[in-house]
């Protein structure tokens, strides 16, 4: 796009240049013209862009909220697992309970 716009600027100096020394309006026009021609190609180029940028900002919101999701899906499995490991350790203590008064 940095090419573009350097050829732009051309485009835009020869035209002046042309006006300045004199050149005739068909040759003025023509510069002018093809100078027209580079602008709006830059125009539809950042056009395009802007419309990536959005998508690309829509992605990363989207991939912003799965990041939250699965952080939330870890935590709550991280919950149970700490909940069953408290059971298991509770369950065991009954079982070693119930051994030791069994063998009295």
């Amino acid at each position: 796009m940095e090419d573009e716009v350097e050829d732009l600027y051309m485009k835009i100096y020869r035209c002046v240049h042309a006006a300045d020394i004199g050149s005739s309006s068909s040759v003025i026009q023509e510069e002018y013209r093809d100078s027209n021609e580079v602008y709006e190609q830059l125009c539809h180029q950042k056009s395009e862009l802007e419309r990536q940028l959005v998508q690309i900002d829509e992605e990363v919101e989207r991939m912003d909220i799965a990041k939250s999701n699965l952080s939330e899906n870890i935590e709550r499995l991280l919950g149970k697992d700490l909940a069953l490991t408290l059971r298991r350790d509770s369950l065991e203590e009954s079982m070693r309970t119930f051994i030791l008064s069994s063998d009295v």
